[in-house]
């Protein structure tokens, strides 16, 4: 039973008086004396302390998750980039240098097979020129070889090292994730207790 706190003794006008006295400062008085007020104004502070906290919370983990994310996400596309450049740039030279080497060297057995003096052929046979046939043609087999050797053994080293940056991608994420579980884990720890000491904290102030 709610009863409201008033002298009994005295005129009805004093009576009156007290009554819209207390009943103004303490609203309805339970039995025990405590105030319905007060207890519901100290449960709504600890709530809305605790969803500000929560709602902060989340807002910190999101953004730190991709944050970390994007750096990740910038970092693996940096290393690819360089290495396939990297990559292509040694095929490309390496091969050209195939290319001009080969090249002389058929020029240098040509002019010795054929003869040179003071810039003047010296025609021969078809007999004599045939070796000079099979040299040139055993060169440039040689060297297409060699070229495909180059950009098969470019190619692994490329997808090799395209497998080594999707591991590495891989670690990362699993890192981030541990991270991300640990990190959430601990900040429901201190949510947790925040929201513990806050009510304490009210109960006792009130």
């Amino acid at each position: 039973m709610f009863y409201f706190r008033y002298k009994t003794t005295g005129s009805r006008r004093e009576q009156h008086r007290v009554q819209q006295f207390w009943l103004s400062k303490w609203q309805i008085v339970g039995p025990t004396g405590n105030s319905s007020s007060s207890s519901s104004s100290s449960s709504s502070s600890s709530s809305s302390s605790s969803s500000t906290i929560r709602s902060s919370v989340v807002v910190v983990v999101v953004v730190a998750h991709v944050v970390v994310m994007v750096v990740v996400v910038a970092v693996v596309v940096v290393v690819v980039v360089v290495v396939v450049v990297v990559v292509v740039v040694v095929v490309v030279v390496v091969a050209v240098v195939v290319v001009v080497v080969v090249v002389i060297v058929v020029a240098a057995i040509a002019a010795a097979a054929v003869g040179i003096s003071d810039n003047v052929p010296v025609v021969v046979g078809a007999v004599g020129a045939a070796p000079v046939v099979v040299v040139v043609v055993v060169v440039v087999v040689v060297a297409i070889v060699v070229i495909v050797v180059i950009i098969v053994v470019a190619v692994v080293v490329v997808v090799v090292l395209v497998l080594l940056l999707l591991l590495l991608l891989l670690l990362l994420l699993v890192v981030v994730v541990v991270v991300e579980v640990v990190v959430a884990v601990v900040v429901k720890a201190v949510v947790v207790v925040v929201v513990v000491v806050v009510v304490v904290v009210v109960v006792v102030v009130w």
